[in-house]
């Protein structure tokens, strides 16, 4: 993606046009792709604050859209998020739930326990 590629400022226009066009029509999954894009980037520019406004948002509208791909990834996010602000057990809970998605899913991200929470 831009933001793996440091090229965050790129993707950000396609984050907000994406929330732009999925809000009214009320597009979960697209909504929830962009927030967990947006939360990314905010976590790319250490910017904790926008990172929280993000997710607080993505996990709820990631369990609405039913993917259980969008859920893991949100709740990734929020377990990277709980554990830079110290809550370690709320981190570790998200994570699990997230590691549990992947796994059902078969994706090697549930093989891992991510550097946040080593």
């Amino acid at each position: 993606t831009l933001i793996a590629l440091n090229q965050g400022d790129e993707a950000a226009p396609y984050f907000e046009a994406a929330l732009e066009i999925a809000r009214p029509t009320e597009d979960v999954e697209v909504i929830a792709r962009a927030l967990n894009g947006q939360a990314r980037f905010a976590f790319h520019r250490e910017d904790f604050i926008a990172a929280a406004t993000h997710i607080a948002e993505a996990v709820p509208t990631a369990r609405r859209s039913g993917s259980r791909r969008l859920i893991a990834d949100a709740l990734t996010l929020q377990s990277e998020y709980q554990a830079k602000i110290g809550q370690t057990a709320e981190s570790t809970s998200a994570w699990d739930e997230a590691n549990k998605l992947y796994g059902i899913l078969g994706l090697s991200l549930a093989q891992n326990t991510p550097a946040w929470l080593q």
